[in-house]
Order: C-alpha cells, then sequence, then structure tokens
C-alpha cells in the first residue's frame, strides 16, 4: 500500500514536471547560476595563477574539504592544476550539465522523476572505475555519468515547491496565487 503510495505520488510528480518545466522558474536560474560559479571555481586558480594573481591558491583552498587535489590526478590549464581533480571535475560538470539539459527532455525526465531510486544506477561506473583502476579519461567520464541525472533532483524539489498552492481559506491566499 505503501509503496503504491509512492509510485502515484512520484507519477504525479513526473507529469507536474513535463507539464511545467521548471526552466522557466526563478529557483532554476539561481540554480543553473551557482552551477556556474562552482565551475568557475574550479578554472579559475590556474587562469588567475597564470595572469600573476598571488590569491590563486586562496580559491584552491576552497575546495581543498571536497577533493584531494593532487596534481597529477588533475587536469592542467596554462601548466596549472585546476582546483579539483579528474573525477570531481566529471561531476561539477556533469551536474551543471544535468541541471540545463533535464528541462530539455521531459519525456525522459518524466521517466526517471517517476523512479528517482535508479538515480543510484548512474553510480555503479563510478564505483566499478574506483575498484579496477582507472584512467585520467575514464575517472572524468564516470563522473559526469554519475553527476548528469542528479541534476534532475533540484529541478524536482523546485517545481514541487513552485507548485504548492496555499488554500482558499489561508491569510495569505490570493485567487491563482501560489506560495513562492
Amino acid at each position: 500500500m505503501v509503496r503504491a503510495r509512492r509510485q502515484r505520488e512520484g507519477a504525479r510528480a513526473a507529469a507536474r514536471f513535463a507539464a511545467e518545466p521548471a526552466h522557466a522558474s526563478r529557483g532554476t536560474s539561481v540554480l543553473s547560476l551557482a552551477c556556474l560559479c562552482a565551475l568557475a571555481l574550479v578554472v579559475a586558480p590556474p587562469l588567475l595563477g597564470a595572469a600573476g594573481w598571488p590569491y590563486a591558491d586562496a580559491l584552491r583552498w576552497l575546495l581543498h574539504s571536497v577533493c584531494h587535489q593532487l596534481p597529477e590526478r588533475s587536469f592542467h590549464l596554462l601548466g596549472e592544476p585546476l582546483a579539483v581533480c579528474h573525477r570531481c571535475t566529471g561531476l561539477y560538470l556533469g551536474f551543471a550539465l544535468g541541471v540545463a539539459a533535464w528541462p530539455l527532455l521531459p519525456a525522459l525526465s518524466a521517466r526517471l522523476a517517476a523512479r528517482p531510486r535508479c538515480i543510484v544506477l548512474f553510480a555503479v561506473p563510478l564505483a566499478i572505475d574506483w575498484l579496477i583502476g582507472n584512467s585520467a579519461g575514464s575517472r572524468f567520464a564516470t563522473g559526469m555519468v554519475a553527476a548528469f541525472p542528479v541534476g534532475l533532483l533540484p529541478l524536482l524539489a523546485l517545481n514541487q515547491h513552485g507548485s504548492r498552492r496555499l488554500p482558499p481559506d489561508h491569510p495569505d491566499y490570493k485567487q491563482g496565487a501560489s506560495q513562492q
């Protein structure tokens, strides 16, 4: 009974996501801007370091708690390593591409939204790559594959938040207004 209820809720969320594209909302714009800022933080240290800016390592320090930042496991730009490793670069880029692409794929996103637990399956190549040995390209690719579908989750949350309506007896209710 609980499973059937969850499936109905998932189907309703998927239909709502397909009918009301989240890419038009203010929250999605903020999310997209945050993704661009995170990507800029990844590539800024080598660019600014090559330009002689003395605080490039301070930017790299901002990401040291989420990535090992080993230079031999990082892409290099202008002779300097990026602020994160190959895999983390793939994770950041995959998430940003997911946020940008899912609204353009309504049928596929509706199917995945109906079964959000399937997103965990996209992490399987990441685990296999970690277990059997890897290369720079495989670390980057598996990071992108694992993070791309995760970009759908905040879009679903934003869409669900934007679709909530105030009940007519609520003091702040206005005809046709939704809770923002």
